[in-house]
């Protein structure tokens, strides 16, 4: 079958806009993402410190009992 060039201009169009939107769809996607990815780092550094001080408190408590026994 063969397309008249008024028939092939209307598919090109048609490829080339859901083409567009795809890859329109993919990049909000990647955004998306990327805040997502960052979020998700700064709460597990977030929660790095806490645990850090949390153990330094307990080795300080610790510290400070067995001391205070001796």
């Amino acid at each position: 079958m063969t397309m008249s060039l008024e028939e092939f201009e209307k598919y090109y169009r048609e490829a080339m806009g859901d083409a567009l939107n795809q890859l329109q769809r993919i990049t909000l996607l990647s955004e998306n993402f990327q805040e997502s990815v960052e979020e998700i780092s700064a709460s597990l550094q977030k929660l790095n410190r806490t645990t850090d001080e949390f153990i330094a408190d307990q080795r300080q408590n610790s510290d400070d009992e067995s001391e205070s026994e001796s």
